[in-house]
């Protein structure tokens, strides 16, 4: 059911680690920026997993692709985690799973 898969989920050990405003703020923000790479098959969900970390301005950096559906999917999940919210964080590596779930 396409209800019961979050846009994006942390991963990392720590729940202190996130975006600022919240992980619920946050999923909003994937789900209305994330797009369907075109030409891709939308049968079914696609996922990418990241590991980045925080700078001292809250951006993300040292972003690497530790698992994908697809380089197209990696490039979008990298866009959309660059042009996000800043991050709050007490650790050095977050580990973020963003979702591509079809319409």
């Amino acid at each position: 059911e396409k209800s019961q898969v979050l846009s994006a989920i942390i991963l990392s050990e720590s729940t202190r680690s996130n975006p600022v405003g919240g992980i619920e703020i946050f999923r909003k923000y994937v789900t209305g920026n994330l797009a369907y790479p075109m030409g891709e098959s939308m049968d079914e969900m696609a996922s990418v997993i990241l590991s980045f970390n925080v700078g001292s301005t809250g951006r993300p950096r040292d972003i690497i692709v530790i698992e994908s559906s697809g380089e197209v999917f990696s490039r979008e999940a990298i866009r959309v985690l660059e042009a996000g919210p800043d991050w709050v964080t007490v650790q050095d590596e977050i580990r973020l799973q963003i979702n591509f779930i079809p319409e």
